[in-house]
């Protein structure tokens, strides 16, 4: 699934900054959020290798 977001500056500059920190790309630890949000996971942090090789 595509989604496309249209965000405020300020969370678009939050997000990167915190993609950053974790060293994934945007994409990833928005996926990784998600991922944890929607099964109820709290075993892999934003951090943790996620499927990055798939981002579109």
């Amino acid at each position: 699934m595509t989604l496309i977001l249209e965000l405020p500056d300020n969370i678009e500059a939050a997000l990167k900054a915190q993609a950053k920190a974790q060293g994934v790309s945007e994409a990833g630890y928005v996926r990784t959020l998600l991922e944890r949000d929607l099964t109820g996971s709290t075993t892999r942090s934003p951090s943790e290798p996620s499927c990055e090789g798939s981002a579109r």
